[in-house]
Formats: structure tokens, C-alpha cells, sequence
């Protein structure tokens, strides 16, 4: 029989579940999308044939002085003139993480007199075991995908399955020092590197292109300037002599403007190009 103290519920849930002691009349439903969280301190007992199964998100944050518990409904004292009940395995069913399920993860959490234990059925949730307790659990203490883990009663199991190493809920609770250390997410490489690692080489790449392109653009352009300039005066002067050796340098002046607006209009486009290029860096 339940003490007065404990918090009855049952069914689905989801949210932030206090410190407190509470009973499972029957099994806790996790579901798809849906995250649970357990504060430190927290006692939960299973009535039989109870359990709690994690469709979605299970978070059980528990500490070294404060750990969570999940235990069976007889895991009690007594209540006053009534026999202590005598808890045992298969008392309730345990923690199932099902396929579906997207993280479980158990920091100083105790899992006690269930038939299962904890039973993760699927290979692609985050699962995270750290200072975890296991006792007395009737079938298995540990089962990932089948297979029992070698896990021995009342000591503290730490295992993972593919996790990253910082999680958000854990560097919320770490000490401030600590967290600027922690907030720092592991980079993934590309290509052997980092993802902005690439963009200081092309940045400076582009920007030599760039004044080059200036430099070719502004000096053809007065280049082409002075041609155009002399090919109108030996124009001129050719036109009333007649003069052949006149009218040969009107027309080397008149291909070396050709080439020099040609010159400029590379440059001009060269420095477009790393324009361009610099303003889709900061994009990326």
C-alpha cells in the first residue's frame, strides 16, 4: 500500500517530474517525440506488471548525494503497524527503450527488482549509462539490441551507445567553469578539415585576385587612354600628309589601344569574379 508522501500517475507522460517520491499504479508511456525528465532525488515505484517504456526521450539527471531510483512498489518501510513489504525481482517489468526511441540516458540512477532492467531495443537511440546501479533484476540488469551486458549488482555501469561527447542537459547542470569548456561541441571534419578552415586560403586567394585585377584594370585603362590619345593625333596628321610611316603608327596605336581595353576588361571581370567569390565565403 502506498505511502501518503507518494505522488500517484500512470500512462503517458512527459515533461520535468520533480524530486519526489511517486508510484506507477501502471506502465509510463514515453511517446514519440516526447521527452521525460527526472529530477534528481526522484523515487519511483512500479506497481506489478508496471514499466516504463520510452518511445521518444527518457533524461534521468540524477547526482552523487541525490541519485534517481526506479525500484518495485515493495521497495518501502514500513507503514506504521504494518509488516515491511520484501521487494524481489520480477517485482515490476523495467525500463524499455523501443525502436523508435531517440535518447535514454541514466547518470546515478538505480534500477532495482525488475525482470528486465533496462531493455534497449534499438540501435540508433542515444543511449548513455554513467554511474548507473543495478539490483536484483530478475532476467537482466543490461540488454542492448539482445545482448546481455556484463553488468554486476550494486556497482556503478557505465556504458554508451554512439553519443556525442558533450550533451546539452549535462553541461546545463555543470559548474560554470566547466561550462565554457563543455559548450564547445566536437567540429566535424571535412576532407581532413575543419569546416571554416578552408575559408581563410580562399579568402586571401580571392583578395589577391581581386587588387590584381584593380591594378591591370586601372593601368590598361590609362594605357588605353594615352593609345586612343596618340592614335587621334597621328590620325589626324596622316589624314592631310598622306604620310605611309604616319599612317602605319595611327594604326599600331589604334590595335595597342584594342589591347589595352581588352586587358582592362579582364581585369574588370577578375575582380568581379573575386568579388563574388569573398561575399559567398561568409555564406558558407
Amino acid at each position: 500500500m502506498p505511502a501518503f508522501s507518494e505522488i500517484s500517475f500512470s500512462g503517458d507522460q512527459d515533461g520535468y517530474i520533480e524530486e519526489g517520491e511517486y508510484l506507477a499504479l501502471s506502465t509510463i508511456t514515453v511517446r514519440k517525440g516526447k521527452t521525460l525528465t527526472f529530477a534528481p532525488g526522484c523515487v519511483v515505484r512500479f506497481m506489478q506488471y508496471s514499466g516504463l517504456v520510452v518511445e521518444g526521450t527518457l533524461k534521468c539527471y540524477g547526482q552523487p548525494g541525490s541519485p534517481i531510483v526506479f525500484t518495485s512498489a515493495n521497495h518501502r518501510a514500513a507503514l506504521p503497524g504494518q509488516k515491511a513489504p520484501s521487494p524481489g525481482p520480477f517485482d515490476w517489468n523495467g525500463i524499455t527503450v523501443v525502436d523508435s526511441a531517440s535518447a535514454a540516458v541514466l547518470e546515478y540512477t538505480r534500477v532495482a527488482y525488475s525482470t528486465y532492467g533496462l531493455d534497449v531495443k534499438s540501435p540508433s537511440a542515444l543511449v548513455k549509462l554513467a554511474k548507473a546501479v543495478f539490483t536484483e533484476n530478475g532476467h537482466a540488469s543490461v540488454t542492448v539490441n539482445g545482448k546481455q551486458l556484463d553488468v554486476k549488482d550494486n556497482e556503478p555501469f557505465t556504458y554508451s551507445q554512439p553519443w556525442p561527447e558533450m550533451d546539452t542537459a549535462s553541461a546545463a547542470k555543470a559548474a560554470p567553469a566547466e561550462k565554457a569548456s563543455a559548450a564547445s561541441a566536437p567540429v566535424k571534419k571535412e576532407n581532413g578539415l575543419k569546416p571554416a578552415a578552408w575559408k581563410m586560403p580562399v579568402r586571401i586567394g580571392l583578395g589577391v585576385l581581386a587588387v590584381g585585377g584593380i591594378c591591370l584594370a586601372v593601368f590598361e585603362h590609362m594605357q588605353a587612354e594615352d593609345n586612343f590619345k596618340s592614335y587621334n593625333d597621328r590620325k589626324a596628321t596622316s589624314s592631310v600628309g598622306q604620310n605611309e610611316i604616319l599612317t602605319n603608327q595611327v594604326n599600331d596605336y589604334r590595335h595597342k589601344n584594342e589591347k589595352n581595353v581588352d586587358l582592362r576588361n579582364i581585369g574588370q571581370i577578375a575582380t568581379g569574379i573575386a568579388a563574388l567569390g569573398l561575399c559567398i565565403t561568409f555564406f558558407f
